[in-house]
């Protein structure tokens, strides 16, 4: 009896020494608890955050958020290879109590034409209408396509540029392109804004500014192609009546006036002219490229950067005063490189085609 006795309690001892050793080993920070992984992954158009591998213990939860890009929309959501359907307008998804590997994945669609102040989060169907509703600060998107539209800004002080001025290929896809006999694109009245990222053609305005007009203005123009524009001064760009326009960065090319600035025509105005390309324009007057009235100037100035000249000298010289024609030759002023500018009756590679003070 005795012996049992002692068994049984041998027994209790061991047991009780077995639950606090597993009682220990719970609570034990050498415990490993058990992980998952979540892929997230997002297409073109747009994001999802966090993106990449995300660890997380078993029986979380875990929540990501999806952005569009401005002109985009959610498109699909795939939950370990299989469509969803998550609530209309839905921008994150869950996860809950997480016991297994996961993936998830974000398409996005284009939306297609369409115009965006972002400032204000309002959606417009031309550029006109955005422009008109526009307050000083904000920010208009243009996305993507062809806008059948003369387009004028007056007296603001907003940005109006594509999805991504920088993007050639956007530029080139991101088009304003004019309806009626006018400018494609105005600055008047004390305007102060910023234009970049179009390409901006078919201008045919009687008098002034086939691309662009400036008059009274200081916009900013810059990224841009402004080509296959006509008028009787400045194909590409005009700026009179005492306007300061900052022109940088655009390819200004095949327009055409009748007098004066094939490319650019500067009158009663002073105007920053930067790293533009500016070829194959044609003035029937003066100036091929650019030209320059006698009352205005262009910078940068004070001095005038060599090449930029005071007269109709603005063709590079070689040995001696030997001038080299224009035809079939590039050279830079002011980071501006010119190629194949005419000017005369005649059009001709003379002195003066790519750039004419008066």
């Amino acid at each position: 009896m005795k012996r049992f006795l002692t068994e049984d309690r041998l027994s209790i001892v061991l047991l009780s020494l077995v639950i606090s050793s597993l009682l220990f080993l719970s609570s034990c920070s050498g415990v490993t608890p058990t992980t998952y992984t979540i892929t997230a992954t997002a297409g073109e158009g747009g994001s999802i955050s966090p993106s990449g591998v995300i660890t997380l213990t078993e029986g979380d939860s875990y929540t990501f958020t999806i952005t569009p890009d401005t002109c985009y929309y959610i498109g699909n959501l795939l939950i370990d290879g299989s469509p969803v359907l998550p609530a209309s307008g839905f921008t994150d998804y869950t996860f809950p109590d997480i016991h297994e590997d996961h993936t998830i994945q974000v398409n996005f669609y284009s939306t297609g034409t369409g115009v965006h102040n972002i400032s204000t989060g309002t959606a417009y169907t031309t550029i006109q209408a955005a422009i008109n509703a526009a307050l000083d600060g904000d920010t208009i998107i243009v996305c993507p396509g062809t806008y059948y539209e003369n387009i004028i800004l007056h007296d603001k002080n907003i940005t109006l540029q594509s999805t991504d001025p920088l993007n050639p290929s956007t530029v080139e896809a991101t088009i304003i392109r004019a309806t009626t006999s006018d400018s494609v694109v105005k600055f008047t009245g004390g305007d102060n804004s910023t234009l970049q990222g179009f390409k901006i053609t078919n201008g045919n305005p009687r008098y002034y500014g086939g691309g662009i007009y400036v008059a009274g203005s200081m916009p900013t123009i810059m990224n841009n192609i402004i080509v296959s524009n006509r008028a009787s001064y400045g194909g590409g760009i005009y700026a009179g009546y005492y306007s300061s326009p900052d022109i940088q960065n655009n390819t200004i090319t095949s327009n055409e006036a009748d007098y004066s600035g094939g490319g650019i025509c500067v009158v009663m105005s002073s105007a920053t002219i930067k790293n533009n390309t500016i070829t194959d324009n044609d003035a029937t007057g003066h100036g091929g490229g650019i030209y320059v009235a006698a009352d205005s100037n262009i910078f940068p100035a004070n001095p005038r950067l060599p090449g930029w000249g005071t007269g109709r000298e603005n063709i590079p010289i070689v040995v001696m005063t030997t001038l080299i024609p224009a035809e079939g030759i590039e050279y830079t002023v002011a980071g501006n490189k010119f190629l194949g500018n005419e000017h005369g009756s005649p059009l001709d590679y003379t002195e003066g085609a790519h750039v004419y003070f008066r």
